[in-house]
């Protein structure tokens, strides 16, 4: 099952199953054919992208699922995950020069992740560099809700 992203942590509601392997093969698979390609504000394709248009047109690509249009409204719309449990395919916010999440990618294997650099373009980024440490903001995860709504 997807699982959306929202809200602080309940100890009381269930963690969403993480995408089936399939889908987080096709997810990341899309999301590493764009590698190298131009950042543009606003942008939503190949000719340049930004952050949360990258994720969300990779999200749609791979599930069908049409998120949120901002990193902050993708991160007010998905369940909190702590981040031992993070998995493939789970969403990355950060708060980098604004007190809101203001930046998103979208976590693969081995504490890295792919997203749109302002300055490198799409790009793949460790979790564990120190300027990404510094500004991490937490993992999310798209609920089945979320995917269910958006077909």
């Amino acid at each position: 099952m997807i699982s959306a992203c929202g809200g602080p942590i309940r100890h009381d509601a269930p963690i969403p199953d993480p995408l089936p392997k399939e889908i987080v093969k096709k997810l990341v698979s899309e999301a590493r054919s764009h590698v190298g390609e131009p950042y543009k504000f606003g942008g939503t394709t190949a000719r340049g992208w930004d952050c949360s248009g990258f994720v969300r047109t990779m999200y749609l690509r791979a599930t069908g699922a049409r998120l949120p249009r901002t990193a902050r409204e993708m991160y007010e719309g998905c369940q909190p995950i702590p981040f031992v449990k993070k998995r493939e395919g789970d969403l990355v916010f950060f708060q980098i020069k604004s007190p809101k999440p203001s930046h998103v990618g979208i976590l693969i294997k081995n504490n890295k992740f792919i997203h749109v650099s302002i300055s490198e373009g799409v790009i793949v980024s460790s979790l564990e560099d120190e300027y990404y440490r510094k500004f991490i903001l937490g993992i999310r995860r798209l609920t089945p809700n979320l995917v269910a709504s958006s077909r």
